[in-house]
């Protein structure tokens, strides 16, 4: 149910970067900082932390 919503909460040349990040932070319970510190994912952590606010939002909104 959450990644039907997360999908519909995605657009763009980012999917596979935000996804990463939700999934991340959410799932794996890594933290916006360390997420900031992977190569793979060009944001600060203020960045990442947008992000993660952006979809949280966004998949709540869905889920209601």
């Amino acid at each position: 149910e959450v990644e039907r919503a997360l999908s519909l909460c995605i657009a763009g040349v980012e999917q596979v970067r935000d996804r990463t990040i939700f999934w991340l932070y959410y799932r794996v319970g890594v933290s916006a900082a360390a997420i900031a510190r992977l190569p793979s994912i060009p944001l600060n952590v203020k960045g990442v932390e947008s992000v993660i606010h952006r979809l949280t939002r966004c998949v709540r909104e869905r889920l209601v």
